[in-house]
């Protein structure tokens, strides 16, 4: 069922329903379940009522795993809470990722932050931080395939299937890199500093999309970027143009040049304390 479906209602809800409602759910009166769902409704918006409304029952799952936290969220440690005082809105953090991606990653190898205070604070209005986990970008579809523009001509492209995002912090630029769009990817690579590098389209993919899930909110919404990565012909893989009608994964050669096309950029984590 898609989302046209699901606004004129549909066996789909029945499902989803039964998804997200324990045996014991059911054990209550009908007045306490719909007690329930109108408390449930102040808190998510309309976007996400239609996506549980056309969910599966796996996609099902994954929204409602995000719902869990609310009661008992994971806790940052110290160096995490100082992050996120910082980066504000563009912190993704353990909890962000149960959230959006219904997985609890492992606390101890993100337990500290591998970029100083000062780079946060000069990145905190243009790059999201957030923790990483091992998904390659079908991987993600498979998670959030509703978020995803219709297409499968990746579906068996090794770089959506072998690169995974690796278990570690992640700065993320959330825009093009300013001044790189109309220019070919070595025109665009040239603005970059020492202190940046262009990112895997996993990895932008994967703090794209999980950015909307928590926050229903979409970067790149006009804009493609280019990522490292290239398709099995050698063409450049492009991300982003996340619309209504979902996150794009396209491909590019690299001399060409188009106003809605800039590049990716990330900084690099400091090197891990001996």
């Amino acid at each position: 069922m898609n989302v046209e479906q699901a606004r004129a209602g549909g066996s789909g809800f029945k499902t989803s329903l039964r998804c997200v409602m324990s045996k014991n759910l059911y054990g209550l009166s009908v007045k306490k379940q719909q007690e329930g769902w109108k408390k449930l409704a102040r808190f998510v918006d309309q976007d996400w009522w239609l996506r549980m409304i056309a969910a599966d029952d796996a996609a099902m799952k994954q929204l409602a795993v995000s719902l869990v936290p609310i009661s008992d969220p994971i806790l940052d440690t110290a160096v995490q809470s100082r992050a996120r005082a910082i980066m504000g809105k563009n912190f993704l953090g353990l909890e962000e990722v149960r959230r959006g991606y219904g997985i609890a990653l492992d606390s101890e190898p993100l337990a500290e932050i591998p970029f100083s205070e000062e780079t946060l604070q000069a990145c905190k209005d243009t790059h999201v931080l957030v923790a990483g986990s091992a998904l390659s970008v079908n991987e993600i579809r498979k998670i959030a395939d509703s978020d995803f523009y219709d297409t499968d001509w990746y579906k068996r492209e090794p770089f959506a299937n072998d690169k995974k995002v690796s278990v570690r912090w992640y700065l993320l630029r959330s825009a093009p890199v300013p001044e790189s769009r109309n220019k070919t990817y070595d025109q665009q690579c040239s603005l970059l500093t020492k202190e940046e590098e262009v990112p895997f389209a996993c990895e932008m993919t994967y703090m794209v999309i999980l950015y909307w899930r928590v926050y229903c909110e979409r970067l790149l919404p006009d804009v493609y970027v280019r990522c490292q990565d290239k398709d099995s012909i050698s063409y450049r893989i492009v991300v982003g143009n996340f619309d209504s009608g979902g996150f794009d994964v396209v491909r590019y050669w690299d001399d060409v040049r188009f106003d809605a096309c800039g590049l990716a950029s990330s900084v690099p984590p400091l090197p891990a304390r001996p």
